[in-house]
C-alpha cells in the first residue's frame, strides 16, 4: 500500500504528479485523478496504482496516435509501427489505432485514393510504383487493385510516362542523345511503367526531337 502525500501540478498542460509516502510518484492526467477520485491521504495498493498507470499509458498512446493521424493521411501500418517505435505494446499500439479510426482520422480505403490521385498528378507514378509504395505501407493486394481501378487514369498512361520523362529530360538536357535516352528509360522504369509504355515514350521522344 502507499499513501498519496499530495497532488502536485506538472508542467505538461492537463496532467498532475501524485506524490507517495516512500518518496516515488506518477504522472498522470488529471482527467483519470478525477476518474478514480483520487486525493491526498488517500491509501491504494498496487493493483490500483498499476492500473492507473496502464489507463495513462493508454492515454498517451491514444494522444500520441492523434497527434500523428491528423498531422497527415495516415494508412494504419503507419500509426501502429510509429506507436511500437515510441514504446507502445502491440495490444496498446492496437488500442491506439482503433481510437483514431473510430474518429474517421483513419482509413486506408481514403488513404489509397488519395495518395494515387496526389502522386498521379504531380509526381506521374506509373502503375507499378504505386502499387509498389502502397504495399510498403501496409495496403492489402485487394485494395490496391481496387483502388487503381478506381483512381488510376489508366487511359492517361502514355500522356503521364510522357510528362514524366519531359521533366527528366530538363534535368539532362546537356547530354547526349543516347545518354538521354538510357536516363529515361531508368527513370521511368523507377516511376513504375512497363516496358511497352517506357518503349512507346522514348519513340515518341525521338520522333519529337
Amino acid at each position: 500500500m502507499k499513501t498519496i502525500v499530495s497532488i502536485s501540478a506538472a508542467k505538461k498542460r492537463s496532467f498532475c504528479f501524485l506524490n507517495f509516502d516512500d518518496g516515488s510518484y506518477i504522472l498522470c492526467s488529471i482527467d483519470l485523478v478525477s476518474k478514480f477520485t483520487l486525493k491526498k491521504g488517500q491509501e491504494l495498493d498496487d493493483d490500483t496504482i498499476q492500473n492507473i498507470i496502464q489507463q495513462q499509458n493508454i492515454y498517451d498512446c491514444r494522444q500520441a496516435a492523434l497527434n500523428y493521424a491528423t498531422y497527415s493521411l495516415r494508412t494504419e501500418k503507419q500509426v501502429i509501427d510509429v506507436l511500437i517505435k515510441k514504446g507502445f505494446s502491440n495490444t496498446v499500439a492496437e488500442d491506439g489505432l482503433q481510437f483514431v479510426k473510430e474518429f474517421g482520422y483513419v482509413s486506408n480505403q481514403v488513404f489509397c485514393e488519395q495518395f494515387i490521385k496526389a502522386k498521379v498528378q504531380r509526381r506521374y507514378y506509373g502503375i507499378d510504383r504505386i502499387r509498389r509504395e502502397l504495399t510498403v505501407k501496409g495496403i492489402d493486394a485487394t485494395m490496391i487493385n481496387d483502388s487503381i481501378q478506381s483512381y488510376y487514369p489508366i487511359e492517361s498512361l502514355q500522356v503521364y510516362a510522357y510528362k514524366s520523362a519531359q521533366k527528366k529530360l530538363r534535368s539532362i538536357s546537356f547530354k547526349t542523345i543516347q545518354k538521354q535516352k538510357e536516363a529515361v528509360y531508368r527513370h521511368l522504369l523507377i516511376q513504375g511503367y512497363s516496358f511497352d509504355i517506357i518503349k512507346q515514350t522514348i519513340n515518341k521522344i525521338i520522333l519529337d526531337t
